[in-house]
């Protein structure tokens, strides 16, 4: 996998994203934007962080119930980018947040939602890559907080 930073405008490139997640849902969920953050450009990869934010929120969406919420949030700080993805979905059972990342592993309480186990060990190798960290807030039957934390290089 390939590391290539560049500046990246953050607010357009995320509301591509969710543009392209929208394709996916038929209008049956809603997404929300916050952009708290002054500063306009980061030093990130831009292949990489799409692949970050498409998986994401193409599992937020497959995950929740038609007509849930997706709140996508940026915050940055003097040393950190914060992104968080938030749903209203299934959850994921605490005793398997630490296995999510593994390749191959799918939820016990999945059952026939399509996927394979891939996407989120590959989310987090990427994040990686940017020197940051990834984290999940979970509860099951209510939803799903996935949380970024990239150190900043403004652009």
């Amino acid at each position: 996998m390939g590391f290539r930073p560049e500046a990246v405008a953050l607010k357009r490139f995320l509301e591509q994203c969710i543009e392209e997640a929208k394709s996916l849902t038929n209008d049956r969920h809603q997404f929300m934007l916050n952009y708290n953050s002054e500063a306009k450009e980061f030093i990130l990869d831009p292949k990489l962080m799409r692949f970050v934010l498409n998986n994401l929120l193409s599992n937020a969406v497959k995950y929740s119930p038609s007509g849930g919420s997706i709140i996508l949030e940026v915050m940055s700080h003097t040393k950190e980018l914060i992104i968080k993805i938030a749903d209203q979905g299934i959850g994921i059972p605490k005793n398997e947040t630490g296995k999510i990342y593994d390749s191959f592993y799918r939820a016990n309480n999945a059952g026939t939602i399509s996927g394979n186990g891939l996407g989120l060990s590959i989310v987090k190798r990427a994040v990686d890559l940017h020197g940051g960290t990834i984290s999940i807030d979970s509860e099951l039957n209510t939803g799903t907080t996935f949380i970024i934390n990239i150190p900043v290089k403004a652009g």
